[in-house]
Parts: C-alpha cells; sequence; structure tokens
C-alpha cells in the first residue's frame, strides 16, 4: 500500500515543515501493519511540483494534511489529482477539517475529524482488507469520526472516544520530518477553555499525558539527533509535577540531565515555586505564558477563567525571574 502525505500550505506561507502530527500518524500505521507500507510525505506549497510527485509516486491514497489557511490549496490538489486519476483515494485530515467538517468537496472521498490514529487506521482496513488482512470494518458508517460521501450526499459520523494511553500510539516517525524539528509532545489537550483557542473544540477539553518514560525516550531520539534544545509543544506542560520528577530522575540516570535544555508553555493557575524548581533542574530555560491583557476583567473573559487574574502573571513572572527562567508571554 502506497501513501502520500501532503502538508497543504498556502503560497505565502513559508513555513514548509511537515506537521509532527503527520508523523504520529504514520508511525502508528507502521506498527499495525503487518504488510509493509510505502509512505512519502512533501510539504511544499507548488501546486505543480505536487502533481508531479503524484504521477512518479503513484499513491493508493492522498493524504492531505490541511489547516484552515492551506485549504484552498487542499482544494486545488484534489481537484487536480482526480483529473489524472479517479482511482487514488483522497483523504483530508488536520484542525480545519475538525473545526469545519461540512466543508468537504466531492474531490475529496474520505475526511477524518479529530483524533486521526485510530480512524485512519480503520479506514485504510475498510477500504483495502485484503491487504491490510482486516475485514472488521464492513461500513464506513462503523468509523467514528469519519467524513464520506453517500452518493451525493456528505455523511459525517460523530467522533468516537480519544485514545486513553497515548503510549499506544507509538513514537513518531520522524524521518518524514525537516531534521531541524526539535518539538517533543508529551500530551494532548488542555483542561482550560480559553475562548480564542481552537484546542477545547479539537480536543473537547480533554487532558491526556505520555508516560514519564515515553517522553524521555522521545527525549533521548531528539538528543542523538544533534538536538540540545528541545522544546516542549504541549498546550500545557506545567501540570504534573510528579511525572515531571519521574522524567528528571530518567534523565539523570541516563546521563542526560543537564545536557539538553528546553522550553514549554504554562499558565499561572498551576505554576508555583516547587513547579519552578522542577523546570530548572529538567533545565527549562524560557517559559512561555498567555498573560493576554493587563485588566482582570478582560483577562478573566478571554482566559474563560474566574481564578486568573493579572496578579497571578506578575507572580509567575516574578517566580521564572527568580529561578533563572526566562519568562516569555503573549498579548
Amino acid at each position: 500500500m502506497r501513501l502520500l502525505f501532503i502538508n497543504c500550505v498556502s503560497e505565502s506561507d513559508f513555513t514548509y515543515s511537515m506537521p509532527l502530527a503527520v508523523s504520529y500518524l504514520t508511525g502508528y500505521l507502521k506498527g499495525k501493519f503487518k504488510e509493509k507500507i510505502s509512505v512519502k510525505a512533501v510539504s511544499i506549497s507548488s501546486t505543480n511540483k505536487i502533481i508531479h510527485i503524484v504521477k512518479l509516486f503513484k499513491p493508493d491514497v492522498l493524504c492531505l494534511s490541511t489547516t484552515t489557511p492551506g485549504y484552498d490549496m487542499a482544494k486545488i490538489i484534489a481537484r487536480q489529482v482526480k483529473k489524472i486519476d479517479k482511482r487514488i483515494t483522497i483523504v483530508a485530515g488536520g484542525a480545519h477539517i475538525t473545526l469545519f467538517n461540512s466543508s468537504i468537496i466531492p474531490e475529496i472521498d474520505y475526511a477524518i475529524s479529530g483524533e486521526g490514529e485510530k480512524a485512519f487506521y480503520e479506514l485504510l482496513t475498510y477500504l483495502y482488507p485484503e491487504k491490510t488482512k482486516d475485514t472488521r470494518i464492513i461500513s464506513a458508517k462503523d468509523i467514528a469520526g469519519l467524513i464520506y460521501w453517500d452518493k451525493k450526499e456528505l455523511r459525517i459520523n460523530p467522533r468516537g472516544e480519544f485514545i486513553k494511553n497515548l503510549d499506544e500510539i507509538g513514537h513518531p516517525d520522524r524521518r518524514l520530518l525537516n531534521p531541524t524539528n526539535n518539538i517533543v509532545f508529551t500530551s494532548r489537550g488542555c483542561p482550560f477553555n480559553c475562548i480564542y483557542c481552537s484546542s477545547p473544540v479539537i480536543w473537547k477539553r480533554t487532558f491526556r499525558m505520555h508516560s514519564a518514560e515515553y517522553v524521555f525516550e522521545e527525549i533521548k531520539t531528539l538528543y542523538h539527533q544533534k538536538h540540545s534544545v528541545q522544546w516542549f509543544g504541549d498546550d500545557l506542560f506545567t501540570c504534573n509535577k510528579n511525572r515531571l520528577r519521574k522524567i528528571i530522575e530518567l534523565m539523570k540516570q541516563n546521563n542526560l540531565l543537564g545536557k539538553v535544555s528546553f522550553m514549554a508553555l504554562g499558565r499561572s493557575e498551576t505554576f508555583d515555586d516547587e513547579m519552578a524548581k522542577l523546570l530548572k533542574e529538567l533545565n527549562v530555560l524560557e517559559l512561555a505564558f498567555g498573560f493576554e491583557v493587563g485588566d482582570d476583567k478582560v483577562l478573566k473573559r478571554v482566559k474563560n477563567s474566574q481564578f486568573i487574574s493579572v496578579e497571578k502573571n506578575k507572580t509567575a513572572a516574578e517566580i521564572c525571574r527568580k529561578h533563572g527562567i526566562l519568562a516569555t508571554g503573549g498579548l
């Protein structure tokens, strides 16, 4: 089975890096399928180059990963590919699909809303039972989160449960990524509900963490790829002190503590002196907060929380300064 992943970017977008989500998806699929699958991933804004790659690679499935700015590009690619070969199955996923799932055009055969690993695996077993050796899925309506065309009517299946144990997803296939990618995801989702953020819609305010052992393996992998500075890409890293202690202990046991420095995202309600000490011990050099505004009334509104305050934000910055951590804030 040949899978071609395209990161759909707009013509004005100069950040062509393949999303880490795609490498999680391919890593999961490679772990599931006993038969070898051939995977290629590209992230460019030239439709002519993409079509050339499609002709050369001859994929069974073309997978379009898209945010809203890149969705026009996704539609152009889908229409041109169907003109070349209607037998190619086109599947779309990403933040735009999750947030605007009724925007699917007829040239896109299937789309996946929400967490993609399990749904995409089930879709492939439904489409190619002879190749996947799995005949459990007998109808498209059985796949949670799947969006598909039933004749000319768009069907949108309800999203299913999130994968409870994130470690079961496996590690991302970093061979698909730009070698400069230094991002580590240690969790998915966020328990908070800021009014400007897409996370509550995408993850439904669920919050799941990878184990300390999993996180350490990711850090170690990137370190051996010459990344001595790494970025925790989680919506909220300052959330669990016990897991942080375990990560630090694993770093000590493997003689990595102090050899890697980190940047992360925090929130003042989940940040205190003890958390700062642990982050400093892990060698977190920079912590970014969403300070947003300097007015308490507006801040409580945009953060959708009665527990946040400008004073708490100031205190968080002061604690960072005390422990030698650079505090940055979005306004």
